[in-house]
């Protein structure tokens, strides 16, 4: 059984290994346009590196983003706030 296995993949060998040498520009093109399709596969992965993905809820990390996230919150409402205003205070100076 062996040797008709190996007689197999030995002429399958011999004929793509000529196959290769008779056209290298057909395989290299060939596998440049295989390689391209599969690659384009990769600009659709999303990745999520959120902390939420990795720690557990209760842990301390998460609950420091919470803090974080509220912190930064606070801060954009009073930036908008002050542009509010400052748009506010022009528009009576015209």
């Amino acid at each position: 059984l062996h040797i008709k296995v190996e007689e197999f993949f030995g002429g399958l060998f011999e004929r793509h290994g000529r196959f290769v040498a008779r056209h290298p520009w057909a395989v290299i093109i060939g596998v440049a346009i295989i390689d391209i399709g599969l690659g384009l596969g990769l600009l659709k992965i999303q990745t999520d590196n959120s902390i939420e993905q990795y720690a557990p809820k209760d842990s301390t990390a998460s609950k420091h983003r919470e803090e974080e996230y509220v912190t930064d919150y606070n801060k954009a409402q009073k930036c908008r706030q002050r542009i509010t205003d400052y748009k506010t205070n022009q528009n009576q100076c015209l």
